[in-house]
């Protein structure tokens, strides 16, 4: 069993929805509520064992899948599970949808200690939320904003762009919208095809979707009209108002430990990934009789740590600090990567102890931090 002394972050997985959209890869499927109560009680339970050797958990954050697809009180028990763990002022995210967000769910994920809501939106527009497979239109989506911005300091609504029929002109009624209904926080991520999805069967008999010239410009109208706004991009796909930024989803691109509990959860604990069993039933099954949950490891070696350091520092808008860099890694970062940096040096730049992208290559970046990687 792998356990993470000291602080961590928490990922919790609800691997069930009401239906799969078109696009979905993730681990997620519908359920009876006897499965769902079945696994939260396996849960709770595999929570407590990852967790007994954690001094304390600082960010949390329930994913899925739809969480809010559970049971009222589902949520409030799973909490309860880690409450002794969690550290003062820690963030605690709860992902819903907007179908299945209601005052209900507000009022007992408030009860629980939760303070950031996720809302998987993902466009405005109704014909292509029907494409997409969603159950919500668009009016459900900014009532359920609405919702969380009355129960809610911290309100994130995610957007996908790469879909088919989007416009620029679109993108911006839409960020306007959902900015006055209180998104503190916008994620904004390109459509991807993954194997074995609806989607990819349906590019397959010929159904078209923009091309990545396309998408880059949609982006580039999510990234200006999100800083007309005030919202930093501090994230290749992340945008907040000063102070709404994911403090969990930051902690991935800085390298802090996190422990992944629930089917298909990953972890991290500075030397090791692991990932968790796939299958609701075999999960549950190993729970019930004291078996690891863990399915796969890799344990990591330096030269791992350090391209990963680089890889994930340079999708954020700060980057990378390279005296500490060159201290945890007792490197030189400039001197090592030299040439890399000149390769891509029109695309980067160096600020005070920071080596970051420029701003108007963020969209391209995947092609510049390979140059960094063994």
């Amino acid at each position: 069993m792998i356990r993470e002394a000291g602080s961590a972050g928490l990922y919790i997985h609800i691997p069930f929805c009401k239906s799969k959209c078109v696009y979905c890869d993730f681990c997620s499927s519908p359920a009876s509520e006897a499965v769902k109560k079945e696994y939260v009680s396996a849960l709770s339970a595999d929570l407590k064992s990852k967790t007994r050797d954690t001094r304390q958990i600082t960010t949390v954050y329930v994913g899925g899948g739809t969480p809010s697809c559970l049971a009222d009180g589902e949520i409030i028990r799973i909490l309860e599970t880690v409450k002794g763990k969690i550290a003062d002022g820690a963030e605690i995210t709860v992902e819903v949808n907007p179908e299945s967000f209601t005052p209900s769910k507000a009022e007992e994920y408030k009860n629980a200690g939760v303070n950031r809501i996720s809302i998987g939106v993902q466009s405005l527009d109704d014909g292509i939320l029907a494409r997409l497979g969603r159950l919500h239109d668009s009016a459900q989506a900014v009532d359920a904003v609405k919702l969380a911005s009355r129960y809610f300091d911290r309100v994130s609504c995610d957007l996908i762009i790469g879909l088919d029929g989007q416009t620029g002109q679109g993108l911006k009624n839409e960020i306007s919208v959902l900015t006055s209904a209180g998104a503190g926080h916008i994620s904004c991520y390109a459509l991807k095809v993954e194997e074995g999805t609806k989607l990819a069967a349906m590019v397959a008999e010929g159904y078209k979707l923009p091309d990545d010239d396309r998408i880059s410009d949609l982006y580039d109208v999510i990234y200006d009209t999100l800083k007309g706004y005030g919202y930093q991009r501090y994230e290749v796909s992340n945008f907040a108002l000063p102070g709404q930024y994911s403090r969990h989803n930051y902690s991935y691109w800085t390298g802090v430990p996190y422990i992944g509990v629930g089917v298909s959860a990953h972890g991290f604990t500075g030397r090791e990934r692991y990932g968790n069993l796939c299958d609701v039933g075999q999960y549950i099954e190993a729970v019930k009789a004291g078996k690891s949950t863990v399915s796969e490891t890799v344990k990591l070696c330096d030269e791992d740590l350090e391209a990963e350091r680089i890889m994930l520092a340079l999708r954020t808008e700060r980057g990378l600090n390279v005296p500490e860099f060159n201290r945890r890694f007792k490197t030189d970062f400039y001197g090592k990567y030299s040439r890399a940096i000149m390769t891509s040096v029109e695309a980067v730049c160096s600020d005070g102890d920071y080596f970051r992208i420029r701003p108007e290559y963020f969209y391209v970046m995947n092609s510049i931090i390979i140059e960094f990687l063994p």
